[in-house]
């Protein structure tokens, strides 16, 4: 699992700098985020409790960045932060 999820990470690099020329950490970040989801939801039946468990753990720090970055850019949006 820490392989696919490795994989992940690597092809979202690769198209963000095929596609953006440059990658925004936020992009990737986010796209990081999707695939960790779709590949635990894919893996629910093969994982143990306890991986799980600690996956889990990284969607919810995954959550509260992603939470974080929408509201940064919400703010900037409206021209609260500069």
């Amino acid at each position: 699992m820490v392989l696919i999820v490795a994989g992940w990470i690597f092809f979202c690099v690769i198209v963000g700098l095929v596609f953006f020329e440059n990658i925004a950490l936020e992009v990737m970040f986010i796209l990081s985020l999707i695939g960790v989801l779709v590949i635990r939801e894919l893996n629910d039946r093969l994982t143990s409790v306890d991986l799980k468990q600690r996956f889990d753990i990284f969607i919810y720090l995954g959550t509260a960045v992603f939470i974080f970055i929408v509201v940064a850019k919400v703010l900037r949006i409206l021209g609260v932060l500069g």
